[in-house]
């Protein structure tokens, strides 16, 4: 299952290129926070980006993400960023 948490909602990800309801809400909410933690986090090839910097980048993601838990992931993560 954690397998899965490179994939997108429409189906672009991989391994196994999943689909919408093939994938879990479980997976769904880690590959959005794996995503946003990567991006705030620093790492040996780059800066930490601001909270709200990485949540633009999400809604910049359109289909690939659940739209309805990356809204959810806003408010929970207490962002600003509308």
């Amino acid at each position: 299952m954690m397998v899965h948490h490179h994939e997108y909602v429409d189906g672009s990800g991989d391994p196994h290129h999943l689909k919408a309801s093939q994938i879990s809400d479980l997976v769904r909410i880690i590959t959005i926070s794996d995503i946003f933690g990567a991006l705030v986090e620093r790492r040996a090839y780059k800066n930490a980006m601001s909270c709200d910097a990485a949540y633009k980048i999400l809604l910049n993601m359109g289909p690939k993400l659940h739209a309805d838990l990356r809204r959810e992931f806003h408010f929970v993560a207490g962002l600003h960023v509308s």
